[in-house]
């Protein structure tokens, strides 16, 4: 029978956290800040609504401009998973108060090649799946069936249900690898062994999550109009486009941080042994023996 757990507990525990250290702050600007650079970059994206449409585009571009475009994106990957790793290392190990500063060098790089890794994995493992549910598709479309809207939503829905069962399930491995420094496989095989024993309470945890993003995107539309509205009547002549983008850039660090703290207590509320007596401890199989969970 599971624990019970209080998501408000969590969430006002995560909320505390947020606020006992400034390192994972510069991460959590680092993702902010992608995250803003990639909605300017790429916003020609947004007018783009089917595949004809992408496909003309790209057509019509030199490539140079598409070789640009491409490194680009690359760096905005690499930053965003050095920003991830280094974000969930830091709330583990300031907290913890290791000071090693060779350490911190170390594992910098370190971190960030863990994410890198497990993104990677899970990316190699979706695109094949996308292949087979798009593949009874692809096939009837030669025909122009009428089953394709039909097998279109069906495969929308599943790809749908396996990236949500992807990016909980990422959330288990980042801890234990990232935490424990253990082999990826072995992070790969507990991450899914406390999934699966935890797999009711995991998937409510993380539509709550969900809620709270889209509270917050709600709470954060608010705060910029009540801001800007300010701002023209004091005659603050900054710019409202600059002052939105001052705005979401602090608010999503900050929510970056607090959703990474709050996902960090989750993990250690469920994944961290109940009490056991040394001698047991001592006696059970090293292979049995799960890594230590952090206190945050």
């Amino acid at each position: 029978m599971e624990e019970k757990i209080s998501f408000y507990t969590l969430t006002l525990l995560s909320y505390k956290k947020t606020f006992l250290q400034k390192t994972p702050w510069i991460f959590g600007s680092i993702l902010s800040l992608v995250m803003i650079l990639e909605n300017k970059v790429f916003s020609f994206a947004q007018n783009i609504h089917s595949p004809q449409e992408l496909w003309l585009l790209i057509s019509h571009q030199t490539f140079h401009t598409l070789s640009i475009f491409l490194c680009i994106f690359i760096g905005f990957i690499l930053l965003s998973v050095f920003a991830r790793g280094n974000l969930i290392a830091s709330l583990h190990f300031l907290l913890k108060n290791k000071k090693d500063s060779s350490h911190k060098k170390i594992s910098l790089l370190k971190n960030m090649w863990t994410v890198f890794s497990i993104e990677a994995y899970f990316l190699l493992l979706f695109f094949p799946l996308a292949s087979i549910l798009l593949l009874p598709i692809f096939i009837p479309s030669l025909n122009n069936s009428p089953l394709i809207p039909l097998l279109t939503r069906f495969a929308l829905i599943t790809l749908l249900f396996c990236f949500l069962f992807f990016s909980l399930l990422k959330q288990f491995i980042f801890c234990y690898s990232i935490f424990s420094f253990i082999p990826l496989l072995t992070a790969f095989r507990l991450g899914l062994t406390l999934f699966r024993k935890h797999f009711f309470l995991s998937s409510l945890f993380f539509f709550f999550t969900l809620f709270l993003s889209g509270l917050f995107t709600f709470l954060v539309n608010i705060v910029i109009l009540g801001t800007v509205a300010l701002t023209q009547w004091i005659h603050f002549s900054w710019g409202e486009k600059n002052i939105e983008t001052v705005s979401l850039f602090i608010l999503f660090s900050f929510f970056a941080v607090f959703l990474q703290t709050l996902w960090i207590l989750f993990f250690q509320s469920i994944a961290e042994p109940k009490e056991v007596s040394y001698e047991k401890k001592e006696s059970a199989p090293s292979e049995n023996i799960i890594p230590d969970i952090p206190q945050i």
